[in-house]
């Protein structure tokens, strides 16, 4: 009896510990008497496979741009995200400002009151989510998810330069906000540096250097990561990823800022392109 218990344990610790290695639940290599466990310890832990930001933090949901357009009576928004695992993911609005007509990729998705904001129960993968508000004037504020990486607003028809959000994700929409209408594009610069290190495997360091001054705003740069080779670590002051197809996607801010990325070749290298 002892003993059974000793193995569980073990099985339990054992794939614990492959699991908080916070890469996706699918990317971890599980030993084949470990994995009838996997699914056990990932049901009580659904932080498991989430990666951490840049200060540490586990974050399961990345928001990405919140689009919002709005008027005196009501408006729109559209907001991007990818889920990590089954999670709750906050909406924009709340109390009296209640979003509706809440969609997940064009299909409709119940919305529920959980923590005091706006929640829906999304599966993993990347979504897109809408809906609508509907008031009798426009409010001084509206509550926005607080890892919003980019906040794009139109208000009565115009578009707003830097919408102002404070640290507890509240979006004004007063009179100052108003003012910060937009104006013709602001500079963006951005270099890109690349350095093979031969080895085994052989890997290629890039590091982007990105300018940008004016109001926050989405890029996707060319490809980053050759074909044929793996992200091995990534180090970014900004709300970013790496897609499928290579290519960097970075919400930006004011400032200049430092992007690396190390990826290292899955089979030997006799040429490549860049």
């Amino acid at each position: 009896m002892r003993k059974t218990i000793a193995l569980h344990r073990f099985a339990f610790l054992a794939v614990s510990a492959l699991l908080a290695a916070r890469v996706p639940a699918r990317d971890v290599a599980v030993p084949e008497p470990l994995r009838p466990w996997k699914a056990w310890i990932a049901e009580r832990h659904s932080d498991l496979g989430c990666p951490s930001g840049a200060d540490g933090v586990v974050a399961c949901v990345a928001y990405a741009t919140l689009r919002l357009d709005l008027s005196a009576k009501g408006g729109t928004f559209t907001q991007g995200l990818a889920v990590f695992g089954r999670q709750w993911v906050r909406l924009p609005g709340g109390g009296q400002d209640w979003p509706a007509e809440v969609r997940a990729e064009g299909a409709a998705i119940p919305v529920v009151l959980k923590d005091g904001a706006p929640q829906v129960l999304l599966n993993a993968g990347e979504h897109t989510l809408t809906g609508s508000f509907v008031w009798s004037e426009t409010p001084g504020y509206l509550p926005v998810p607080q890892r919003t990486a980019v906040v794009a607003l139109r208000l009565n028809a115009r578009d707003i330069l830097l919408p102002e959000v404070d640290g507890n994700g509240t979006l004004q929409l007063g009179t100052q906000a108003r003012r910060d209408t937009a104006e013709e594009e602001s500079p963006l610069t951005v270099r890109v540096y690349r350095k093979f290190c031969d080895g085994i495997p052989m890997r290629l360091e890039t590091r982007v250097s990105i300018s940008v001054s004016g109001r926050d705003r989405e890029i996707t740069t060319g490809r980053l990561v050759p074909a044929g080779s793996a992200v091995q670590s990534i180090q970014s002051d900004l709300p970013m990823r790496i897609g499928d197809d290579g290519r960097l996607r970075a919400q930006l801010r004011s400032g200049d800022h430092s992007i690396s990325v190390v990826s290292r070749f899955l089979s030997p290298v006799t040429e490549a392109y860049m």
